[in-house]
């Protein structure tokens, strides 16, 4: 005998039934798929945004990029590799500053030798023309208009010699004299800035005549400086000539003017040398006091003027940098000097009596 069961329902409810279920269906499904979704974008991002950022970090490489990256962060393998990309771009910045540090040494090595053969080919014909320069004012009578002139130009070649020197000793990187003890009861090198600013003003002269080009001289410091005389006016000599020649060829009739004020703290003197020319980039201001960097044409400067103008300023112990000159037109070179120690008469520029016009800082067209 066969039993059954029966069970009778409305067909509304059977069918109410069905679509809950569908209906749970799609929500579990639904939330599922939007879990599904948000874990995948988050492992993705945390693989691809690491993985991303290493493809930067290589292309940085590739371009010859030496900053320091910032770490890559990344999980399992991706960020072991993120550490040896950070580490090799160290590598390949600490091997570029060491060229760099060996290039630099080539370059001071390039000077040596050239120094040496110029202390050769011109220190004798610099001693004779000194020679004939000083017998021909001891056979001038006190007073004789050609005296000045003649002491001029054995002053001139005097500083030549000591330039030459100058140069051989940054060229071979001796200890600055600063470093260096002074023997027992020497003095320290000092000089009055006025006086050598003034001698400058007289040297620059006729260079600045044919530039068109007006000088003027400001001198509020009294102090001397802890640097030797001929020193000092080898870097002002320098700096004058090259903003004349800047403003030269930029066709500027402008002015260069050298000041010489107290330093912010009274313990040493600021000395500026301003002009009216195109100025310095900002990019080649850090450049600038390279040896053998130069803006100039080809066969115009050897670029060494500015890198011994430095070594001269910090082997005294004291700074110089370049920026824009007031209002921000042409150039300004800023030279910061200590003053010296005791405050003795200081000496003009070495066998330079003031020059015809150079006792009142002159301006001149």
């Amino acid at each position: 005998m066969r039993w059954a069961i029966l069970h009778q329902q409305r067909e509304s409810r059977a069918y109410a039934l069905a679509r809950e279920t569908t209906r749970d269906t799609l929500i579990i499904g639904g939330a599922a798929l939007a879990i599904a979704l948000v874990l995948g974008g988050f492992f993705a991002t945390r693989l691809t945004r690491p993985l991303a950022q290493l493809a930067r970090h290589a292309d940085a490489i590739a371009a010859g990029s030496t900053d320091d990256p910032p770490p890559v962060r990344g999980p399992g393998e991706i960020g072991l590799l993120g550490e040896r990309i950070d580490e090799m771009a160290r590598r390949i910045a600490e091997r570029a500053e060491l060229q760099t540090a060996l290039a630099r040494g080539d370059r001071l090595a390039s000077v040596g030798v050239m120094s040496a053969q110029v202390a050769h080919e011109i220190n004798n014909p610099l001693t004779t023309v000194l020679g004939y320069a000083m017998l021909l004012q001891e056979g001038k009578p006190p007073g004789h208009p050609d005296r000045e002139p003649l002491q001029l130009i054995a002053s001139e070649a005097e500083r030549m010699k000591s330039i030459v020197s100058g140069l051989l000793e940054y060229a071979r990187a001796h200890k600055s004299a600063r470093g260096a003890a002074a023997p027992p009861g020497a003095a320290a090198a000092s000089c009055n800035p006025a006086a050598v600013m003034r001698h400058v003003g007289a040297l620059l002269e006729p260079q600045l005549r044919r530039t068109r080009t007006t000088l003027a001289i400001d001198v509020t410091a009294t102090a001397p400086v802890a640097i030797e005389a001929h020193a000092l006016q080898q870097v002002l000599v320098n700096l004058g000539q090259n903003a004349a020649q800047a403003m030269a060829e930029a066709n500027i009739e402008g002015t260069l003017a050298i000041a010489a004020r107290p330093a912010p703290g009274g313990v040493a003197t600021l000395i500026t040398v301003t002009d009216e020319g195109p100025g310095v980039p900002p990019a080649d201001r850090t450049r600038i006091f390279d040896p053998f960097f130069t803006t100039k044409a080809a066969g115009v400067g050897t670029g060494l003027g500015l890198a011994v103008c430095k070594h001269l300023v910090t082997t005294a112990g004291g700074s110089i940098e370049v920026g824009d000159g007031p209002g921000g037109r042409g150039a300004e070179f800023r030279v910061v000097i200590p003053n010296a120690p005791s405050a003795p008469d200081a000496p003009n520029a070495p066998n330079a009596p003031n020059a015809p016009n150079a006792p009142n800082a002159p301006s001149m067209r």
